[in-house]
């Protein structure tokens, strides 16, 4: 399978866009708290001490896990960052409780999955919340994904988790299209992300696991006015230059607002997704 975009090409509707890499980081305000730490504990402490630990966003903590990573804790940890994660509702509010008991973590969000998909399961879904933090509801582009956006905006309280794993690139390009023009925030989930979208489909359906730069770089280029079939090319493209390129070019502003709506996505291993970015001239290690 070929790339839907050349080498050779920009992405026309990507501000910035280019043939050319270019050099040097990006701005602060890209990856400032971008990712969301899936990892151990004693790894996201490491994460944080280091020369990037300004990159860091939170440790992503399964309820089921909630008491193991709180033994885990140590006296000199304060107010870490934590989103809570799980499938069942009873037991992330038991979570929920052990959590806020410890002046160590601070409880920042929940991440729940729906029931099922549509507008009445959403709807059921958020008069059942009652966790006095942000609610992050996962949602992949499956059949109701729509109406599930609309009653998300409607309610105006809580966001989304987007997992776009295993969906096509133009399914994937619709929902991202849909999330922005309702102005819902989101954070991208989904296992073992890679740095860029990698070359050829992932199964049968045309589905893939897509790359944070490419994800970043819909944002920027869907708040420009792109629609479906141009993010679509964008979510898929495996070519480094066309989107580092167009990350280097977006001013502080630009990057404010992309974040405004991208405010995270899950990493398994910072360390690594760091290096990626590094490789790539995006992040300069301090000395």
């Amino acid at each position: 399978m070929t790339s839907p975009t050349s080498p050779s090409e920009p992405l026309h509707d990507l501000p910035g866009s280019s043939t050319d890499a270019g050099t040097g980081p990006v701005v602060a305000e890209l990856v400032e708290a971008l990712f969301d730490d899936a990892g151990p504990l004693g790894a996201h402490r490491d994460h944080r001490a280091a020369w990037y630990g300004e990159t860091v966003g939170c440790l992503l903590v399964e309820a089921s896990n909630t008491e193991s990573t709180t033994e885990d804790l140590i006296s000199r940890d304060h107010a870490l960052p934590v989103l809570l994660a799980g499938r069942d509702r009873q037991q992330v509010r038991a979570a929920r409780d052990l959590l806020a008991e410890d002046d160590r973590v601070e409880l920042v969000g929940v991440r729940l999955p729906l029931p099922q998909v549509g507008a009445l399961a959403a709807a059921h879904l958020l008069a059942a919340l009652d966790f006095t933090v942000p609610a992050w509801i996962e949602l992949s582009p499956a059949s109701g994904w729509a109406d599930v956006v609309r009653v998300l905006a409607g309610d105006g309280a809580e966001s989304l988790t987007l997992l776009l794993d295993d969906a096509s690139p133009i399914e994937a390009a619709r929902l991202l299209r849909a999330v922005i023009d309702h102005d819902l925030a989101f954070r991208l989930g989904g296992a073992d992300l890679p740095v860029i979208t990698p070359d050829g489909a992932a199964s049968p359906s045309g589905g893939r696991r897509y790359g944070v730069l490419n994800v970043l770089c819909a944002v920027r280029a869907a708040l420009n006015g792109a629609e479906s079939p141009a993010l679509a090319a964008i979510l898929a493209e495996p070519d480094s230059a066309p989107l580092t390129s167009a990350l280097r070019r977006m001013s502080e502003a630009d990057a404010a607002v992309a974040r405004g709506f991208c405010t995270a996505v899950q990493v398994d291993d910072v360390a690594a997704m760091v290096a990626q970015w590094v490789r790539r001239g995006l992040l300069t290690p301090e000395p």
